[in-house]
């Protein structure tokens, strides 16, 4: 607990289990949304794409609770070696939509990094994504430069936006 007696969101956060992989793809409710959450021209998704995405073991995905039920799913990509992470994948029940589910739950990611090696936090939206854009606004992610996004993009099928926050260093 912090020094208010108000719960960190990471208290809330735990482990993907795969046996949630059905149950969290009800919440993608068109083409869209799955486009927009994961990139994948697929409508609806397979359960086993969880597990193709958790063969990386860079990826370590969890699931934000509340009252018992999984309300948020997010992954955090973590290289090892590297002063950089990712959120990926974020995910917010549709129950939950617009109560800043979202934002506790980037929170709750972040609190699972540690400042000592993770420097910068990067996260790629869909450009057309106003309600992702408005929340990592509002966590303190600030858009990279059009260079950057440039470079981060040569890779991918499509064009992102870059989002970065720079990780308070520990005390």
């Amino acid at each position: 607990m912090s020094e208010d007696s108000t719960p960190s969101p990471a208290e809330n956060l735990y482990p993907f289990d795969p046996i949630f992989a059905e149950a969290l793809l009800t919440w993608v409710g068109s083409f869209q949304e799955s486009f927009f959450w994961c990139a994948k021209k697929q409508f609806p998704l397979e359960p086993q794409i969880f597990e193709q995405w958790h063969i990386d073991h860079d990826i370590h995905p969890y699931l934000l609770v509340e009252d018992e039920e999984a309300i948020a799913y997010g992954e955090i990509s973590l290289t090892s070696g590297s002063e950089e992470a990712e959120l990926m994948r974020l995910l917010v029940h549709p129950e939950w939509r617009g109560k800043g589910v979202g934002g506790r739950l980037i929170q709750a990611l972040l609190e699972t990094l540690d400042p000592q090696s993770v420097k910068e936090v990067m996260a790629r939206i869909n450009p057309q994504s106003d309600a992702s854009r408005r929340i990592l606004e509002k966590q303190g992610f600030v858009r990279m430069s059009p260079e950057r996004e440039t470079e981060l993009n040569q890779w991918e099928a499509q064009a992102f936006e870059w989002w970065s926050y720079a990780l308070p260093a520990a005390l």
